[in-house]
């Protein structure tokens, strides 16, 4: 059971650690993921905080693409 749990959480990345004996715990690019989340639907509810989130996800995707007109 524990490897097929295992295998199914690797498959479908959920950003989960299974240990034994069978306990689940969340991985830390997990938790970021959830924050970042949480952030965008709290940046959705203000407009200057909407456009701060945006050009804070320029300024990410101009790290490994071309700049963007925010940069």
């Amino acid at each position: 059971y524990f490897n097929l749990v295992e295998a199914f959480i690797d498959k479908y990345s959920l950003r989960y650690d299974l240990r034994r004996p069978f306990s689940m715990h969340p991985t830390l690019p997990g938790i970021f993921a959830r924050v970042v989340r949480n952030l965008k639907a709290a940046a959705q509810t203000d407009p200057h905080l909407a456009t701060a989130f945006h050009e804070f996800e320029d300024a990410l995707r101009d790290l490994t693409a071309e700049r963007t007109p925010n940069r």
